[in-house]
């Protein structure tokens, strides 16, 4: 059976990070609505921070592997490569995890607990899924 190289790709119909995106917006909307502010101290804010730094810049890692790769990031493009090695040694969709991260490390830093539970969800996926 022939495979065709330009069908070779997840088959994506909406962005992952308009996804998570939309699940920061739909938190803040929820905790307008709703608020549940559970008392996060300052300090423990910064672990949010710390968490959305380190989503952003290992995301920034992966992109560049791909470029240098010559491979596809976007989920709907072809792939010329698997990328074995870095985060992907360790699991099969880092960057989907990485993307749960910065909404996640947002709601902590902001002290909503709306996008902390969207994204708990996510990142249970991934896991379960990877």
């Amino acid at each position: 059976m022939k495979i065709d190289i330009d069908d070779d790709h997840a088959g994506v119909k909406v962005p992952p990070p308009i996804v998570y995106f939309g699940m920061v917006i739909l938190g803040w909307g929820a905790n307008k609505a709703f608020p549940a502010d559970i008392g996060i101290s300052v300090i423990f804010r910064y672990v949010g921070l710390g968490v959305v730094i380190f989503s952003v810049i290992l995301v920034g890692y992966i992109t560049g592997v791909f470029k240098k790769e010559n491979t596809g990031i976007k989920p709907w493009s072809s792939i010329h490569k698997i990328i074995d090695y870095g985060p992907y040694a360790f699991s099969r969709n880092p960057i989907y995890v990485l993307g749960c991260g910065i909404p996640f490390g947002l709601g902590i830093l902001l002290n909503n607990f709306w996008n902390r539970k969207e994204e708990i969800k996510e990142i249970w996926r991934d896991i379960i899924d990877g």
